[in-house]
C-alpha cells in the first residue's frame, strides 16, 4: 500500500500540465471506465489512462469490473486529465486517499494491462505500469493466472464485425 501512495504521488506531481476535477463515482462501465459526477452534479465519462482491461465476454472482465467498483463508487474521486478520446470520455489518472492511483492499483491486481497508446511518448508513469503489470504476470495475479490471456486490443480486433459488441 506504501508503495501505491508513493507512486501516486510521483503520479500526481508528474501531470502539471493536466486539469484536475473531484467528483463522486456513480457507475462503473467496465474495469477501465466509468462515469462520476463532478461538484456540481455533471455527469462526466471517464477513461483510465494508461490501462485497457478485459473487455466484455472476456475472461476476468467482470472481475475487473467489480473490483474497479469495489475501489470508487460511491466515493470521492480525483481526476487528472489532459485529452477527450473519441467516444468523449475523459482520459484520466483516477485517485482516491490523497493520491493512490486507481489506474496503477487494476494493473496490480492483475485485471488491466498496461496500455502504451500509439503515438505518445513513453513516460514516467508507462515505467510504473509496466513494473506493476510485470510483477503482476510473475505472481500470476489476476488475468495472468489464464496460461495466456489475450489483450483487450487483440480480442476487440478479432471481434469488430460481431454486431452484438460495440466499440470502446
Amino acid at each position: 500500500m506504501l508503495l501505491a501512495v508513493l507512486c501516486g504521488l510521483l503520479w500526481v506531481a508528474g501531470s502539471a500540465a493536466s486539469d484536475t476535477l473531484v467528483g463522486r463515482v456513480a457507475y462503473v462501465d467496465d474495469g477501465d471506465s466509468l462515469e462520476m459526477r463532478d461538484g456540481w452534479g455533471k455527469p462526466l465519462r471517464v477513461r483510465l489512462r494508461g490501462i485497457d482491461a478485459p473487455e466484455k465476454g472476456q475472461p476476468y472482465a467482470d472481475v475487473s469490473r467489480r473490483n474497479l467498483g469495489r475501489l470508487v463508487r460511491g466515493r470521492e474521486v480525483t481526476i487528472s486529465y489532459d485529452q477527450v478520446d473519441k467516444y468523449g470520455r475523459l482520459l484520466a489518472w483516477l485517485y482516491i486517499d490523497d493520491g493512490v492511483s486507481v489506474n496503477l492499483m487494476q494493473v496490480q491486481a492483475g485485471l488491466a494491462w498496461h496500455y502504451a497508446f500509439p503515438g505518445r511518448p513513453w513516460t514516467a508513469d508507462d515505467d510504473l505500469l509496466a513494473t506493476a503489470q510485470q510483477q503482476a504476470r510473475a505472481a500470476n495475479a489476476g488475468l495472468w493466472a489464464h496460461p495466456s490471456p489475450v489483450p483487450p486490443w487483440q480480442y476487440r480486433r478479432e471481434h469488430r464485425d460481431d454486431p452484438w459488441r460495440s466499440g470502446k
